[in-house]
């Protein structure tokens, strides 16, 4: 889990973005009434069910207005009152379709439940990118894996000494409401100091630890645990729990001041505008976190397609934020160009090979460090690097050899089964048969040149 080290501080009055200093976490509040990222998830869904349209039909702008009253019409298009009207009259002349009461309805009550009165964040901009997949909502991304070479040294590079990513935590913490079911005449007996304590049937499948027998003033295996213990204690000894009945708890799931979003940034067209891209997770969008750059700059911000040269994966489109001097229109696109670099995969695992930590086996795979630190071997024999399901164990010489050694250097005696370096093998020139001289010396004798079996001896003798 990763936190912010320094103490988050207001952004400057008319500072512009390149004004800002890197690693310095800066804390923003967005205008009241405005509807969550959840909350118009949720209004988009319902359009595109009453619409008729699938996922791929953007049933409303990207750079809809989420306030709940717009009094100002910046638009030109006479999109003005409250969500549920501005989206009617944009139904209407966009798709012709016109929004029954019943839908305006809907549309308001998901947009009201979704519509907070203080909506905080703090952001941070970096120029590298020193944190683990996951810290800021960015698990699985290939920035971790095939693009590694992008995230440490391309994208870096290519911005300079000017920031390369956006980094936003969290400005207040997350709930989660738990019901705990109390049975209040089922009890244990704390191993350490012997006092008798009800017990609690969690219902929270794999959030809660197994409970030990400790009571509250003991170390239990769980601190969440031990949070809800408290409380449920605390209920009891106030009459207000009883046994058979279910008890609410908000338990902090997610702390103030840890990761949680982030996007890449593309800093090098002057000092009036920076590209937005490549933003996680799906929960606060690339366009939110621009929203939230914008409003602390006082600068606007549009959707832009975006292509790019060069080693580097895009996940769909970019965000232009733009000052007040940015001269003219935002242009709708823009072009990354970053070197191309050339890339190996292990052969044996398929993972991204870094650099020159690679190694090339005698058969000519190319394989990573892992692979020949874990799954290589090097023959006893010849010296050289094969896989380890390729290597075969000589016990008779203490030897890990490759298949072409053991086929040439060791044969296998035809009575035993055993391998044996081929100076301690004996044949049997008139059988042609090879054996260890172990097992020669148990069953033949010499005579003028040749091996003759010994003849076993009968049970009636």
């Amino acid at each position: 889990m990763y936190r912010y080290h320094e103490i988050p501080i207001e952004v400057p009055k008319g500072a512009g973005f390149f004004d800002l200093k890197k690693n310095q976490p800066y804390k923003v509040q967005l205008p009241e009434d405005m509807v969550t990222s959840e909350g118009r998830d949720q209004v988009i869904k319902y359009l595109r069910a009453v619409l008729g349209k699938d996922r791929w039909n953007r049933v409303l702008p990207d750079d809809w207005d989420w306030s709940w009253v717009v009094t100002k019409d910046e638009s030109g298009q006479n999109y003005v009152g409250t969500l549920p009207k501005r989206i009617s009259r944009y139904c209407h002349k966009a798709w012709g379709f016109k929004l029954e009461s019943t839908h305006l309805q809907e549309i308001g009550n998901i947009a009201r439940r979704n519509t907070n009165k203080t909506d905080s964040y703090v952001f941070e901009l970096v120029d590298k990118i020193d944190w683990d997949s996951g810290d800021f909502g960015d698990q699985g991304s290939c920035f971790w894996s095939d693009y590694e070479v992008t995230k440490d040294e391309l994208l870096p590079d290519y911005n300079g000494d000017r920031p390369c990513a956006v980094r936003f935590y969290r400005a207040q913490p997350e709930y989660e409401t738990h019901n705990i079911f109390a049975r209040e005449h089922i009890t244990w007996t704390c191993d350490k100091t012997g006092e008798v304590q009800h017990y609690i049937d969690s219902l929270l499948p794999g959030r809660m630890e197994k409970w030990t027998n400790c009571c509250r003033s003991c170390k239990m295996n769980s601190e969440y645990g031990l949070r809800l213990l408290r409380q449920y204690h605390r209920d009891v000894e106030r009459g207000r729990r009883k046994a058979g009945e279910y008890a609410s708890y908000n338990v902090v799931v997610k702390q103030t001041g840890t990761g949680f979003a982030r996007s890449w940034l593309a800093c090098t067209e002057g000092d009036e505008s920076f590209v937005m891209f490549n933003g996680y997770p799906t929960s606060f969008q690339l366009y939110d976190q621009a929203r939230v750059l914008a409003t602390a700059l006082g600068w606007t911000y549009r959707r832009i397609n975006i292509d790019s040269y060069g080693t580097i994966y895009l996940n769909g489109d970019a965000i232009r934020v733009a000052s007040p001097n940015y001269g003219g229109e935002i242009e709708k696109s823009f072009m990354l160009d970053l070197p191309e670099v050339e890339r190996y995969y292990c052969e044996w695992c398929d993972d991204p090979i870094r650099g020159d930590d690679y190694y090339t086996t005698t058969t000519g795979y190319i394989i990573c460090e892992y692979c020949y630190n874990h799954d290589a071997s090097n023959c006893d024999d010849c010296g050289e690097t094969f896989h380890n399901d390729d290597m075969y164990w000589i016990e008779s010489a203490q030897r890990n050899v490759c298949e072409d050694c053991r086929d040439n250097g060791y044969t296998n005696c035809d009575h035993c089964g055993e391998d044996y370096n081929n100076d301690e093998m004996v044949c049997v020139e008139d059988t042609g048969e090879h054996y260890c001289r172990n097992c020669t010396d148990y069953l033949y004798e010499h005579s003028d040149g040749y091996f003759y079996a010994y003849e076993e001896e009968s049970e009636d003798e």
